[in-house]
């Protein structure tokens, strides 16, 4: 993950990765995609920080039907740094 100082109290991130996706649906397996996903944080001070991100995970495994659905993630993640 990378992150863009914008000023001292805001920054903007993005990660790119590979993940492996699975779920227990009949018929279902496994299946490796691309994971990227964007955010923007806020640094209330040099401890403490709140970040929104958008994660996307790919496909999920086809099911009986062959339908393919996206794994997706808002997040709303607060932070504390030593």
């Amino acid at each position: 993950m990378d992150t863009l100082p914008l000023d001292p109290n805001w920054d903007i991130f993005a990660k790119l990765g590979a993940t492996e996706n699975r779920t227990t649906l009949p018929g279902s397996g496994r299946h490796s995609d691309i994971l990227w996903g964007v955010g923007a944080g806020y640094n209330f001070n040099k401890n403490i920080a709140l970040r929104l991100e958008y994660e996307d995970f790919g496909s999920l495994p086809a099911d009986n039907l062959g339908n393919r659905w996206k794994a997706t993630n808002w997040g709303v993640n607060a932070q504390y740094s030593f």
